[in-house]
């Protein structure tokens, strides 16, 4: 994994557990903001609102193929998430550093969710 790889998935990471936290705390601001995000490519029932402590607790008492297949679902779910508000983010930013780091996470987070997709149709068949 090269260093913009790792930069881009740590920031997404802490993007999403902000944006998560504030939201939740924010019920007004969760209901009117989440409505603008397309979330058609967001896989789940919680889809952006699922915090990081339920994505662990999806993969809590599992094993071999069955925490394999339970990660890779709980992480195509938090790069949709990812993707989604940097989308939001690149287009109305006014800091380049924000749109660099929005437009890395896209680049690096879409890679890995053609991989592990290939991976759920490969070795699951879906």
């Amino acid at each position: 994994m090269n260093r913009i790889t790792i930069v881009a998935t740590a920031a997404a990471f802490t993007l999403g557990v902000l944006v998560t936290l504030y939201f939740t705390q924010n019920e007004s601001v969760n209901t009117s903001a989440t409505s603008a995000i397309d979330h058609s490519n967001v896989t789940g029932s919680t889809s952006m609102n699922m915090t990081m402590i339920n994505m662990t607790k999806e993969l809590e008492g599992k094993s071999g193929s069955e925490l394999d297949l339970a990660f890779i679902e709980t992480m195509l779910e938090h790069h949709k998430g990812a993707v989604a508000m940097a989308e939001m983010i690149v287009s109305e930013t006014k800091r380049p550093e924000l749109q660099g780091m929005a437009e890395a996470i896209i680049e690096t987070q879409t890679e890995e969710i053609t991989t592990m997709e290939g991976w759920l149709k490969q070795w699951y068949g879906r």
